[in-house]
């Protein structure tokens, strides 16, 4: 199972014009041809958004990321493990701050490369809109059990969002399943 960012944008967008414009960004917008997917577009294309093998590790969506509330779960079952083994409630503390310091210090890089990556999502976007490559852009998050082609995706909703101040925050909360159209106002 891998999580994948796509794109929905019109049938008539020139792909070939927006290319330096995608590769500037990374992106691939590759056509991925789903017919279960396709008949919930009316006519639009369905495309990989990205060029990385699979997009688990992005920021878009982390909003609802259950790692923290595993992760917590996963310490309580570990500090039983650790009494059962004869720990002391000093040397369980003494673990417990290290491994919180370890925390930290990967939630502060987290928090930087979640920051280049919105920033990123935001300048693409806003090039792809102002250069008028397109006049809205959708992105969708899955996760997929087998591939892009075959998945049957029923579309939960479409949510649609500007490049607004909030714009950022919209990423971070997206829901999978459902389509966010993106537009310039």
């Amino acid at each position: 199972m891998c999580r994948f960012i796509t794109a929905v944008v019109p049938a008539g967008i020139d792909l070939h014009a927006a290319k330096p414009l995608l590769e500037k960004y990374g992106m691939s917008f590759k056509e991925v041809r789903n017919p279960f997917l396709e008949a919930q577009l009316e006519g639009d294309r369905y495309l990989r958004a990205t060029r990385s093998t699979c997009d688990c590790d992005s920021v878009l969506g982390s909003a609802f990321n259950q790692e923290a509330a595993q992760t917590a779960a996963t310490v309580t079952g570990d500090i039983e493990k650790l009494k059962k083994k004869g720990w002391s409630q000093h040397k369980i503390e003494r673990w417990l701050a290290e491994k919180s310091g370890a925390t930290v210090r990967h939630q502060q890089t987290d928090r930087s490369k979640s920051v280049a990556e919105l920033a990123q999502w935001r300048e693409f976007i806003s090039a792809m809109l102002s250069d008028k490559s397109t006049d809205r852009l959708g992105l969708l998050i899955h996760m997929y059990n087998g591939t892009l082609e075959d998945e049957q995706i029923q579309i939960k909703g479409i949510n649609h969002i500007s490049l607004s101040e909030q714009f950022e925050n919209s990423l971070l909360e997206m829901e999978e399943d459902v389509l966010y159209l993106v537009s310039e106002t």
